[in-house]
């Protein structure tokens, strides 16, 4: 079987889609659903995986996360930080030209001003 090759090749099969992610924690690995991800935040060589109240730390970059867990789900707000599309609860102003993303959970993370302009090109106005 060829899981990543010619899709003419009769040996080719289509990967699953991903649906978890083993993430580290205390007691060894622990299988995090895709789905429950809230929020990615840049951490030097590492990410941080949000969802909830809870964090986990796995080694790679903002972008290799969202290509691995599904870039039309997830939207960069600033060079730190990426945000699940479905959390977004509201943009917000703060500040004279500033906006912040606020999410279902609360949290709050401002946008870069490069980022506005992806966004509405995106979605429309911001």
């Amino acid at each position: 079987m060829n899981p990543a090759g010619n899709p003419q090749d009769p040996d080719f099969t289509e990967r699953e889609p991903r649906t978890h992610v083993a993430v580290p924690v205390l007691a060894g690995i622990e299988l995090l659903s895709l789905e429950s991800i809230d929020w990615i935040e840049a951490a030097n060589h590492h990410v941080y995986l949000h969802s909830g109240t809870r964090r986990y730390l796995v080694h790679g970059k903002i972008s290799d996360a969202v290509d691995r867990f599904g870039s039309s789900e997830f939207f960069q707000v600033n060079r730190s930080a990426v945000v699940r599309i479905n959390r977004i609860a509201a943009i917000v102003p703060c500040g004279r030209d500033d906006v912040e993303v606020r999410l279902t959970t609360g949290v709050s993370i401002r946008m870069g001003r490069g980022f506005r302009r992806d966004f509405r090109k995106r979605f429309g106005s911001v």
